[in-house]
C-alpha cells in the first residue's frame, strides 16, 4: 500500500474523532482506492453517508465547512450525477461528503447508502485510528457506474490486485439495477 501523506492521515483522524459512532460513514474515491492498490496521491477525501447524515456531519465539522449542504449536480460527458453534498477543508485537503448518488444517461442508476453497504465497511488502522473504508465490491460498483476515464483506470488496477466477492457484487449490482453496466465494464476491463 502507498504511504499516506501526514496531512491526509491527520485529516482522516480529525474526521474519525469528531463524527459520532452512531453516524455511519465510509471513505471512497481515490483515498479508499489506495487500500485496494491505487498508486496515486489523493487530492481530496470523498465520504459517503446516508442522506440525513450529511446535515449531521455538516454541523459537527462546521468549523471546516467551505460548502454548506446542497443538492449538487455535475455532468461528465453524457452522464449527469446528482446528490446531497457538503464541502470542507482540513489540512489543505478538500473533504466531500456525499449522500446517495443518482446517475443519469440513457439509463437511470441510484447508488444508495444502506445498511448492506455500511455493514460491509472495511476498518483500516491508520496511526492507531480505525478508518472506515468502502468495501472493495461497493467501490467497484460505484466506479463502474460512473465510468469516467479515471474510474476505468482505477477499476483495472483494483481488479488486478484484489480478489473480489463475485456473489455480493452480482447481488448488489442487481439491487441497484446496474448489473449490465457493472459487469459489461468489468468484462471489458479484465480482457
Amino acid at each position: 500500500m502507498k504511504k499516506l501523506d501526514d496531512k491526509l492521515t491527520s485529516a482522516l483522524e480529525i474526521i474519525t474523532r469528531k463524527v459520532p459512532k452512531n453516524v455511519k460513514w465510509c471513505i471512497t474515491g481515490s483515498c479508499a482506492g489506495i487500500f485496494y492498490g491505487l498508486n496515486r496521491e489523493p487530492k481530496d477525501i470523498d465520504i459517503k453517508v446516508k442522506e440525513p447524515d450529511v446535515e449531521k456531519i455538516a454541523n459537527i465539522l462546521r468549523e471546516y465547512m467551505t460548502i454548506s449542504p446542497r443538492i449538487m449536480e455535475k455532468v461528465y460527458g453524457n452522464i449527469r450525477f446528482k446528490n446531497l453534498f457538503a464541502g470542507f477543508k482540513i489540512n489543505n485537503y478538500d473533504i466531500h461528503i456525499h449522500s446517495d448518488v443518482l446517475v443519469f444517461n440513457e439509463e437511470r442508476f441510484k447508488f444508495f447508502i444502506d445498511d448492506g453497504l455500511l455493514n460491509r465497511i472495511r476498518k483500516v488502522k491508520i496511526c492507531g485510528t480505525q478508518i472506515p473504508i468502502m468495501s472493495l465490491e461497493d467501490y467497484v460498483i460505484l466506479k463502474a457506474i460512473y465510468q469516467r476515464e479515471k474510474d476505468i483506470g482505477d477499476l483495472k488496477t483494483v481488479l488486478a490486485n484484489n480478489k473480489i466477492d463475485e456473489k455480493y457484487l452480482e447481488k448488489r449490482s442487481k439491487e441497484l439495477k446496474c448489473y449490465n453496466r457493472v459487469f459489461g465494464l468489468i468484462n471489458k476491463v479484465i480482457k
